[in-house]
């Protein structure tokens, strides 16, 4: 709808016209209500393809934002298209964003719009290059170029196919040509809608990839002929028409330049010697040549000696005319005897020694029928090899030193004599054998099976054959007889079997029965020579004897044998004195007396040792008596062996200590020396013993001090040391009577207290901030604050100090805060304390817990004016209670250093200074007599706590 504006004038004249009865409708001027001040063109931005029309709109405004219907003029003032009276606007057909190019005017106002001009649908797709060639999986990548209809390009990604063969395309266009050669006119398609660019892709046959050279193998008589073809093809499989260049590299014949190969006339096979070369590409096969037909035979060996009924294995073998060795079956026989041979040609020499000239035959056909080929081979038979040997005489007896020729026989399988010339040598004893033979008998006696051997090669190697005879040596007469053994040694009434040994002048055995008995003494012996030890002791020389007859008569042989008797085993062990009484420390020399079981004195070396107290022995048997006095029986004791193990012999003695008067002699007072702080205590005790060392009651003992440096406890011994420092050489007494101990006591002087420097005018220091919640809370000293500058809650609650907050004056008291600080975590600890301090009384010293500390209840800290008392909590501190100070202790030589942040529980009554490395806080109603300072954090007050200088 279209809706045209009243002019100015005409609408100023209506409301005079009308100004008695609406006297407001007038009351502003032609120049501000319903007056065009500004102009609105919608669409703004917009957007068109090209050619696209567009309907664009004015909309008018008075100064007061009114709209006021005009009626504009249209104009395009940048180009981008064109627009008619109504605003209706055609888009260029050049591409662009044009800006403020649409206007609307109504006098001197106006209106603009931007328009942006796209190009528009694809019209054309040129895909480049059109035409292509490619060999066989080459590619190509391919462009398109698409226009719309004005010739624009389009960015438009287009779709990619192929239409007719040749190959495959990617997403992007990416050709890759198949393995099939031809022309593929536009295979390619580049596509976008209905519209679509093609081009042509030429695919060749690529270059030789393979040759294979046909037949293979080829098999070909001596002389034959065989054509040979090459097939090359590419890499796609595409048959080439290219020839290649023919040769023969292993033998077996020759080959023409087309591939026509002749046998040559030596058979075998000749792998791979045919060979096509096409550049780089090449095949080869393989010829085998076969042997022409039968011409001659050969029998090997040719001619043989053999050994009657040895074997030989003949062969035969065929050749054509060339020379080549051509398979057959030969027939075997023989011609001129000497022997017979079997169907595979092996021969067996008959016993007729001989030569047989062409004997062995072998025929390609049986019987050697007409036309048969065949071969022979020439033999000769020799008599047997050397089968046996017989030694002779076998067997034979001799005497010792005796001699005897022997002589050896040998023969063949047949029994036939073969002349050899034995190798002569003696097996297992009996004598001795020269090179002719003849044997000498050994003196020692007795059957060797054997023992003579010939041989017919020397020392009988292998393949020897040998003969052997068995020879018999008689021992003599009896010469000499032993008894054994000799000599020996017993104990009383030990036995001990002997024997007697006879031997001929040779010293061969000679089995005869002894005749025992005792010449000198020493024992008896039965008659089968068992020999029993008398009682005795001593050596008896020659007295057993063995003799040949009885009773040692003239000509007979005998032997003898010395006895040695030696004393029995110990048996008993006597130790004296016993008993034996002695006075504590007296000392008593013990001796051990062994005997065997007839009372023989027997030389041990006794080992000695306590077994029930009393006192202590040496390894020579000298005892000391104990302090103990009383009887212990048996306690000293001498054993034959070391810790009187298993089979040992002992024996022992009582002895009785005496009991002396108790006297106190020596006190000892313990500990001593020792070093103690000033205030510290320290219990000691006191030891009483007698002349000997043993301990002894102490009646009436008194404590006392004697050259100061504490008090003591006279009923107890619990020291105190004093507040001076020193070393007071017994200076601790304990007295018994007229008998006294001292000790000595160093007392150290207690460490100064930290200097707190200008950090010492404070209550209250802090790292970032000081806050105070309410009334009535009172800080009787300075409150700073640093690096922080925030002091807060002052009032309400009282400082009656100084406050800096983040000036120098708090920097410095910062500075020296941490000096003491680090002066504090530097002290070594002097004890550890458990994570709960109430309860507890702490003398002075460093105090240490690795992690928190809490108190509650109370905790005492006692000691001198000058003490000083340092509680380290590795972490944090938390209290529930309060801090008594005793013994002159006072709160400003108290340091709580904390290894974070303190808090301060609810009422707790607090002495001493707290130094913490993060921030402290008193819940409420706490009072501190010392100071609160913080390094790095704050310090919170709860209501009504209360912090006043020490």
């Amino acid at each position: 709808m279209y809706t045209r504006a009243v002019p100015r004038t005409i609408a100023w004249m209506f409301c005079v016209a009308m100004a008695a009865l609406l006297p407001a409708a007038c009351e502003h001027s032609p120049t501000d209500r319903g007056v065009v001040a500004t102009i609105t063109v919608t669409r703004n931005p917009d957007t068109l393809a090209v050619g696209t029309a567009r309907q664009f709109t004015a909309t008018g405004r008075d100064a007061n934002g009114d709209i006021v219907g005009i009626d504009p003029v249209w104009s395009v003032a940048a180009g981008g298209g064109t627009i008619s009276d109504a605003g209706v606007f055609t888009a260029g057909t050049v591409p662009g964003t044009f800006a403020s190019t649409v206007v609307a005017t109504v006098g001197s106002i106006s209106g603009r719009a931007t328009v942006t001009v796209i190009p528009g649908a694809a019209a054309s797709i040129v895909v480049s290059p059109p035409t292509v060639t490619l060999a066989p999986g080459g590619t190509q990548q391919f462009t398109a170029v698409v226009r719309d209809a004005a010739g624009n390009v389009i960015t438009t990604a287009p779709n990619w196919s192929v239409a007719a063969g040749g190959g495959t395309i990617s997403p992007t266009g990416l050709f890759t040509a198949g393995a099939t050669p031809g022309t593929y006119t536009g295979t390619v398609a580049a596509t976008i809608g209905a519209i679509s660019g093609r081009a042509t892709v030429i695919v060749t046959a690529g270059p030789a990839a393979s040759l294979v050279v046909t037949p293979d193998p080829a098999v070909l008589g001596a002389g034959d002929t065989q054509q040979f073809t090459a097939t090359v093809r590419d890499a796609a499989g595409n048959v080439l028409p290219a020839a290649a260049v023919w040769s023969v590299v292993g033998g077996g014949g020759t080959i023409s330049p087309t591939g026509l190969f002749t046998a040559g006339t030596v058979s075998g096979t000749f792998p791979r010697t045919v060979v096509a070369t096409l550049g780089s590409v090449a095949d080869s096969a393989t010829v085998t040549v076969t042997a022409g037909t039968l011409a001659s035979i050969t029998v090997t060996p040719n001619p043989v000696t053999m050994g009657a009924g040895d074997t030989q294995q003949f062969t035969a073998t065929g050749r054509d005319a060339f020379g080549n060795t051509v398979a057959f079956t030969p027939l075997w026989d023989v011609r001129a005897g000497g022997g017979t041979i079997d169907n595979s040609g092996r021969f067996t020499a008959g016993p007729a020694a001989g030569t047989y000239p062409n004997t062995v035959r072998a025929c390609s056909t049986g019987a050697c029928a007409a036309g048969s080929i065949s071969g022979t081979a020439t033999v000769t038979v020799i008599p047997g090899t050397l089968a046996t040997v017989t030694v002779t005489p076998n067997p034979v007896t001799l005497s010792a030193g005796d001699v005897r020729q022997f002589t050896a026989t040998g023969r063949d399988a047949n029994g036939n004599v073969v002349a050899f010339t034995p190798v002569w040598s003696v097996q297992s004893g009996g004598g001795s054998i020269d090179a002719d033979g003849t044997f000498t008998a050994g003196n020692v006696a007795g059957t060797f099976p054997n023992t003579v051997r010939a041989c017919s090669t020397a020392a009988c190697g292998p393949g020897s054959v040998s003969g052997s005879a068995t020879v018999t040596v008689i021992p003599g007469t009896l010469a000499t007889v032993v008894v054994t053994p000799n000599p020996v040694t017993l104990d009383g009434g030990e036995t001990q079997q002997f024997t007697a040994t006879g031997r001929d002048a040779n010293g061969n055995l000679i089995a005869f029965t002894p005749v025992w008995s005792v010449q000198s003494g020493g024992g008896t012996i039965d008659a089968d020579g068992t020999f029993t030890a008398g009682t005795i002791p001593g050596t008896y020389p020659n007295t057993v004897r063995a003799c040949s007859t009885a009773a040692c008569g003239a000509g007979s042989v005998s032997g003898s044998a010395t006895v040695t008797v030696l004393p029995g085993t110990l048996a008993t062990v006597t130790v004296t004195p016993n008993p034996a009484t002695l006075d504590p420390g007296e000392t008593q020399q013990f001796t051990a007396t062994g005997r065997d079981i007839n009372g023989n004195v027997i030389a041990f070396t006794p080992t000695w040792s306590v077994q029930s107290g009393g006192g202590t022995i040496s390894a020579s048997g000298l005892f000391t008596a104990g302090n103990v006095p009383g009887t212990f029986p048996n306690t000293v004791r001498a054993c034959s062996t070391a810790a009187c193990g298993a089979g040992s012999v002992s024996g022992s003695a009582t002895v009785t200590v005496t009991a002396l008067p108790v006297v106190l002699t020596t006190i000892t007072v313990t500990p001593n020396p020792v070093t103690l702080d000033a205030g510290e205590t320290q219990q000691f005790t006191a030891t009483g013993r007698d002349a000997n060392n043993n301990v002894v009651p102490t009646p009436g003992l008194v404590w006392s001090v004697q050259s100061g440096g504490g008090t003591i406890n006279p009923a107890t011994g619990l020291f105190t040391a004093g507040n001076v420092a020193g070393t007071f050489p017994n200076t601790v007494r304990a007295t018994s009577g007229t008998v006294s101990g001292t000790a000595t006591v160093t007392v150290t002087a207690p460490p100064p207290p930290p200097f707190l420097g200008r950090a010492a005018t404070h209550g209250i220091l802090a790292g970032t901030m000081v806050s105070c919640a309410s009334a009535p809370g009172i800080i009787n000293a300075d409150v700073s604050v640093w690096p922080g500058v925030a002091i807060t809650g002052f009032p309400p609650c009282t400082l009656t100090g100084q406050r800096h907050a983040g000036d120098t004056y708090a920097q410095n008291a910062q500075t020296d805060l941490t000096i003491a600080y680090n002066a504090l975590d530097a002290m070594p600890c002097t004890a550890t304390i458990t994570t709960n301090m109430g309860g507890t009384t702490l003398a002075p010293g460093v105090y240490c817990a690795a992690t928190s500390v809490g108190v509650t209840g109370t905790v005492t800290l006692s000691g001198p004016a000058s003490a000083v008392f340092v509680i380290k909590a590795g972490t944090s501190l938390t209290t529930a209670g309060s801090v008594v100070m005793a013994g002159g202790a006072q709160a400003k030589n108290v340091y709580w250093l904390v290894g974070s942040s303190a808090t301060l529980g609810t009422g707790s009554a607090w002495q001493g200074n707290i130094i913490a490395f993060t921030s402290i806080t008193l819940v409420d109603n706490v009072t501190i007599l010392g100071r609160a300072l913080a390094r790095n954090g704050a310090v919170t007050l709860g209501t009504g706590s209360v912090i006043t200088l020490p």
